[in-house]
């Protein structure tokens, strides 16, 4: 559900992307894109907490041309998601949190495209 909730958030607040970011995979367009990958990497069991809350933790994924652009972007998403609450995507968010010194950028080989990976804690309801 977590998932859901931060694709909203992002595609809300990151304004910057415009209608280039697409969920997973690009289809047939000319760059630049973003592809954006939201995924689970808290296994199967998330953290139950008080009053129904439960914590998840979400990796980020972006891909863009250059180094600067790809580790610009993840800044961007960083800023729209840390100790951030609200609805997003019909999911009531308690809390996000940026999990520090997780962020890893790395070249794609043979490409000039680099990918920006961070993760984020996720309470919600």
């Amino acid at each position: 559900m977590s998932a859901k909730a931060l694709y909203a958030r992002i595609v809300d607040q990151v304004t910057a992307l415009g209608t280039r970011m697409y969920p997973e995979q690009v289809p047939g367009t000319s760059a630049p894109v973003y592809p954006l990958a939201v995924y689970d990497g808290s296994g199967p069991e998330p953290i139950v907490g008080a009053a129904g809350t439960s914590s998840e933790s979400m990796g980020v994924a972006v891909i863009a041309v250059g180094y600067g652009s790809s580790r610009d972007i993840a800044k961007l998403i960083r800023d729209a998601i840390h100790n951030q609450a609200g609805t997003w995507g019909g999911v009531t968010v308690v809390r996000a949190f940026y999990e520090s010194g997780s962020e890893s950028t790395f070249r794609i080989a043979n490409t000039n495209l680099w990918q920006t990976e961070q993760t984020f804690t996720v309470w919600s309801r």
